[in-house]
């Protein structure tokens, strides 16, 4: 809260237009109780969107805001969520698991959390994007250099600085690159480049990359008998 992080919330990771729509993954409608708890979060969520909206104006007015380039593809995912019919999209499909409340349930998703990510996205689209910041790395912010010290401290859980932790980064880099020359591999880049052509890399279906998926969570389930 010190650092203010809720005014640079657009997050194309975790933004509302993501991490709202996560919850139906989790919001069990096994009873009318459960049918209604949802009801009234999805009823919730104009007001969400507001305070959101509230949060990154005052963003805008401190000089503060998100990378542009997070907020277009923001912008993006909206615009997707939109062009989808309600009884299709996320919040459809998992309000028709609650017959008894259906109707209610996607009247709230119609007449609520549609108009509410609409709102946003002609707020994002006409407020935000043009000034929101070019420069990807938060230095260029006020208070940016601070707040991002204060990040690589929660994320290594140590008391290291950014150019501690960046010259790690280049250790590592190197002692990589050497590897790779030791294995016969003369020009790293185009090595690279190479790997990133071949085909042989890429899935050629929707249906491959659910397969792939469904053999990790095979193999971590099976690993989990000698972990605990």
């Amino acid at each position: 809260l010190d650092h203010r992080l809720y005014q640079l919330a657009v997050d194309q990771l975790s933004g509302p237009q993501v991490a709202l729509a996560l919850l139906l993954n989790w919001h069990t409608l096994e009873t009318e109780k459960n049918a209604r708890d949802l009801l009234a979060r999805l009823r919730g969520i104009p007001a969400f969107v507001d305070q959101y909206i509230a949060n990154l104006t005052e963003g805008v007015a401190e000089g503060r805001t998100s990378w542009r380039t997070a907020c277009d593809r923001v912008v993006t995912q909206i615009r997707v969520f939109l062009a989808t019919e309600p009884e299709l999209s996320a919040y459809g499909r998992a309000v028709a698991k609650s017959p008894a409340l259906r109707d209610e349930l996607l009247a709230a998703v119609s007449d609520g959390v549609y108009p509410a990510f609409a709102k946003l996205l002609g707020f994002l689209e006409g407020s935000y994007a043009p000034v929101a910041r070019t420069e990807p790395g938060l230095w260029s912010i006020p208070g940016g250099e601070a707040l991002y010290a204060e990040l690589v401290r929660h994320v290594t859980q140590s008391e290291r600085t950014p150019e501690e932790i960046h010259a790690i980064g280049l250790q590592d880099l190197g002692r990589i690159h050497d590897e790779l020359r030791s294995l016969g591999v003369a020009d790293i880049r185009q090595h690279a480049a190479a790997l990133k052509a071949d085909a042989a890399h890429f899935f050629d279906s929707r249906q491959g990359i659910v397969d792939a998926a469904q053999a990790m969570v095979e193999r971590a389930q099976a690993a989990l008998p000698r972990w605990f």
